[in-house]
């Protein structure tokens, strides 16, 4: 737990390491994919997206 812990930490400071903490969450919860999709609220756009499959 620790090390998905670690690396939601590093994604938060660097948005880089967002596939990595996607990966450490996959393994964590034992499933085969992850998603973090950011969108605007006010203009309804997706402003970043990152998948692991």
């Amino acid at each position: 737990m620790s090390t998905l812990v670690s690396a939601f930490q590093d994604a938060a400071d660097s948005r880089e390491a967002w596939p990595d903490a996607l990966k450490a969450l996959t393994e964590a919860a034992g499933v085969a994919g992850a998603a973090l999709i950011i969108s605007n609220k006010n203009t309804g756009n997706v402003e970043e997206a990152c998948f692991l499959a």
